[in-house]
């Protein structure tokens, strides 16, 4: 299961967004559970053409 770890970074612009930050992926079903940290970064950007 993974979630947004802190603050993020979110950008908005006319036809682009940029949204970045940090999260944890917790993996392991018994204790001890494992935690990975990794960084993320998406970008959306809104086509011309729609259909």
């Amino acid at each position: 299961m993974g979630a947004i770890y802190g603050d993020h970074n979110i950008r908005i612009g006319c036809n682009t967004a940029f949204d970045a930050g940090l999260y944890t992926f917790h993996y392991r079903k018994v204790a001890p559970k494992e935690t990975t940290y990794a960084r993320y970064t998406y970008v959306y950007n809104m086509s011309a053409t729609l259909g």
